[in-house]
């Protein structure tokens, strides 16, 4: 029936735009050094100090126990978010934008299909730094969940204010890629975002809860500013 089919077709339709991006995302070497370069030289940094620094035996301190246990997943949250290819993706569409609307698909379906491809990349890093903490920490299983877990939350977050702000601030007139990738402050969002994502509960701290309330808490928060952007 034309339910199923129009499911199917759209389907379709998503893997294809996926499918392009992805082509263009490891045709042009800027692109992809700008979406996934931080995330290598962080996730390497992470390894190596997670290596050669005994974390386990700071974490007999009381007091150094306490801040690691609080802040250790927004830390992970900075360095699997602090560049999305999401931030230039729109403006580097130009006039191609154009021609994806005569397939005919709709924009809802252009926009889910550069996220998602983000999201990929992104989760890369996550399922990385996760593998680390569970080689290298000898963490609570909690704590071992949440380094997946809000890593992953901010890098939707991330994701998806960077594809929003450039769809809604696209730069339509500039033909050199390079100046669209390097050249623009929009470029620096993600890893503002990152940032405020990982530094915001610091001044939260006084609120008084478990950390396990305070981090469950803060992932809703960041849901609830998800949906709304999505509304």
């Amino acid at each position: 029936n034309s339910f199923v089919y129009n499911r199917v077709g759209n389907f379709g339709k998503i893997f294809g735009l996926i499918r392009k991006e992805f082509i263009y995302l490891f045709h042009n070497k800027t692109y992809l050094f700008n979406s996934i370069g931080n995330g290598i030289v962080f996730s390497i940094l992470f390894l190596v100090i997670c290596v050669f620094v005994s974390v386990d035996n700071y974490l007999k301190n009381e007091l150094f126990s306490a801040y690691f246990n609080m802040f250790f997943p927004m830390i992970l949250s900075i360095l699997s978010s602090i560049n999305v290819s999401t931030i230039n993706s729109i403006s580097l569409e130009q006039k191609r934008i154009d021609y994806l609307m005569t397939i005919p698909t709709s924009i809802g379906l252009v926009l889910f299909s550069k996220w998602i491809v983000n999201m990929i990349l992104g989760s890369f890093f996550v399922l990385l730094n996760g593998i680390v903490v569970l080689v290298f920490l000898d963490l609570s299983k909690y704590l071992t969940i949440m380094s997946f877990i809000l890593p992953f939350i901010a890098l939707m977050l991330t994701s998806l204010t960077s594809l929003l702000l450039d769809f809604i601030f696209p730069m339509k007139d500039e033909m050199n890629e390079n100046v669209i990738i390097k050249g623009r402050i929009l470029s620096f969002v993600p890893m503002f975002l990152a940032l405020i994502i990982g530094i915001a509960p610091i001044f939260l701290m006084r609120v008084n809860l478990k950390y396990m309330y305070f981090q469950i808490g803060y992932i809703l928060i960041l849901f609830v500013i998800m949906i709304i952007e999505i509304i």
